[in-house]
């Protein structure tokens, strides 16, 4: 029966994460990495931020997940969210992604805040959320990165 799971499983991952623009959803240009912190990046170039979680089950309810991006103070919408289910390992491991294309590229200077959010029992434990606040989505990480777009 397991062995039957992992199979199906399986067979949802591949239908699922490739190729992406199947689906119609595409990643447009190289990955910005936000995480890598301030940086410079090649001017009027398309590119792609994509951030996100990864959740081991069980553990927490994956929707209760978010992420959220803002460009010179300024919040954006995702262009689409990607999710995918990896089970290896003994474990099943789900993905949610927030994806921003930008076809365009930019110019100048500008900066990109970053915000993952949480249901806190599951980021902290239930010492730091008892009831009733153990589902309640909390701020878990902030950060604003400079990015120099050069000619």
């Amino acid at each position: 029966m397991r062995k039957i799971f992992l199979i199906i499983m399986a067979s949802l991952i591949m239908g699922l994460v490739v190729p992406v623009s199947a689906h119609g959803r595409e990643y447009v240009g190289d990955r910005l990495n936000l995480r890598d912190g301030n940086q410079s990046y090649p001017a009027n170039v398309p590119f792609h931020i994509m951030h996100g979680w990864s959740l081991i089950l069980p553990g927490g309810e994956i929707g209760l997940f978010n992420y959220e991006l803002e460009v010179d103070n300024v919040p954006i919408k995702e262009d689409f969210v990607d999710r995918f289910v990896d089970p290896s390992e003994d474990k099943v491991a789900v993905y949610k992604f927030w994806v921003y294309n930008f076809p365009e590229g930019m110019t100048g200077t500008h900066s990109f805040t970053f915000h993952y959010y949480g249901p806190c029992n599951t980021l902290y434990g239930p010492e730091w959320c008892p009831p009733p606040y153990r589902n309640d989505v909390i701020e878990d990480w902030s950060e604003t990165v400079m990015v120099t777009f050069v000619p």
